[in-house]
């Protein structure tokens, strides 16, 4: 199957990315882009978008890799895309309208799955890194994607759930 082998490809660029001879070959390759693109297309194979996320956060840190990403504003709008569509979710589930989801992991509707927080936590770590110094990229996930009312959306599920453990805790 391609997404799995796309799957490991990712993982094998992801290992090769943390010594600076495998960086400057992947920098030299161009291939955030192409990281970036494939997003869409698998969204429904968790391992293989988690893989993408973890070394796009990864490179993101340095500026050449944000350059390629940055590059396509197109880029931009898949990671963002993610996160609005995992807030889609999430809302669902906290307003009760998904009769299907449930925080079991067999069910495939369920929400959120065993991927969904290191997922966000990456793309929401790329998404910050590329608005450190990219007005544009502020301005386009602050204002004209719907992004800032999704990170709101999780930031509130993700308080909610913390604040709902510590008052159960006895412990405390």
């Amino acid at each position: 199957q391609r997404g799995r082998l796309i799957e490991q490809l990712i993982g094998a660029l992801r290992n090769f990315s943390q010594e600076s001879g495998g960086r400057s070959r992947i920098l030299d390759a161009g291939v955030m882009g192409t990281v970036c693109s494939l997003l869409p297309p698998f969204r429904h194979q968790s391992e293989l978008v988690l893989n993408a996320a973890r070394i796009t956060a990864k490179l993101s840190l340095l500026d050449t890799f944000r350059s390629q990403i940055n590059a396509k504003q197109q880029n931009v709008k898949y990671l963002v895309e993610l996160v609005v569509h995992e807030a889609e979710k999430c809302r669902e589930v906290m307003l009760g309208e998904n009769d299907t989801a449930s925080h079991c992991s067999t069910n495939d509707n369920a929400w959120p799955q065993w991927h969904t927080w290191p997922l966000l936590s990456r793309v929401s770590f790329t998404l910050g890194n590329l608005t450190t110094s990219n007005a544009e990229n502020r301005a386009f996930i602050g204002i004209t994607s719907s992004c800032i009312k999704s990170l709101i959306v999780l930031l509130q599920a993700c308080a909610g759930a913390l604040s709902e453990l510590y008052s159960s805790d006895t412990s405390i």
